[in-house]
C-alpha cells in the first residue's frame, strides 16, 4: 500500500516525493548562514596560538555548521534541479567534488611546504585554515543569489487544497 498526497490536506506529499510541501524549509537561507559561520570560524581558527580547552565547545557547533552546509548543498541541488536532470546533476556535483579533493590537497601540500619557514610553530600546517575557508567564503554569494530560484522552486512545486 503507497501512500498518496491528500488534496484535502494542505501540504501533503507522498513519502518519496521530490516535492516540497508549502512549509519546506529554506535549504539557501540556511546554507548561506552556516556557510557564513563556517568560513569564519576556519579563518578564526588560523588565528590560534595556543591550545585552550574551551576550544571544544567552539568546535562542536562549527562542525554542526559544516555537517549542515555538506547535507544542504544536495538537497538546494536537487531543488532546483528538474527532476529528469538530476541522474546528470549529481554526477556532475560529485566529480566537482572530486576534482576539487585532488587539486586543494595538492595545493595545501604545496603552500605548507613554501610557508614552512614562515609558520615554524606549526611546520607551515597553520596554513590549512585559510586554506579551508576562503573557497567556502566565496561560495557565500552564490548560494545566497539562489534564494530567489529557491522560492520560485518552491512556488510551483507547492501542493494546495485545491490541486
Amino acid at each position: 500500500m503507497q501512500a498518496t498526497a491528500n488534496p484535502a490536506v494542505p501540504h501533503s506529499r507522498t513519502p518519496h516525493s521530490p516535492v516540497p510541501s508549502s512549509n519546506s524549509v529554506q535549504n539557501s537561507h540556511q546554507a548561506t548562514w552556516c556557510s557564513l559561520v563556517y568560513g569564519l570560524a576556519l579563518l578564526g581558527g588560523g588565528l590560534a596560538t595556543t591550545w585552550h580547552a574551551w576550544y571544544l565547545a567552539i568546535i562542536f557547533v562549527v562542525a554542526i555548521f559544516a555537517g549542515a552546509v555538506m547535507t544542504l548543498a544536495w538537497g538546494l541541488l536537487f531543488k532546483l534541479m528538474p527532476a529528469d536532470e538530476r541522474g546528470a546533476i549529481s554526477g556532475l556535483a560529485t566529480t566537482t567534488k572530486g576534482i576539487g579533493l585532488i587539486f586543494g590537497t595538492l595545493l595545501a601540500g604545496v603552500l605548507i611546504d613554501v610557508l614552512r619557514p614562515y609558520l615554524p610553530a606549526t611546520d607551515g600546517y597553520q596554513v590549512l585554515w585559510p586554506i579551508l575557508a576562503v573557497p567556502i567564503l566565496l561560495a557565500v554569494p552564490l548560494v545566497f543569489s539562489l534564494i530567489g530560484a529557491e522560492d520560485a522552486a518552491n512556488g510551483a512545486a507547492t501542493f494546495t487544497a485545491d490541486s
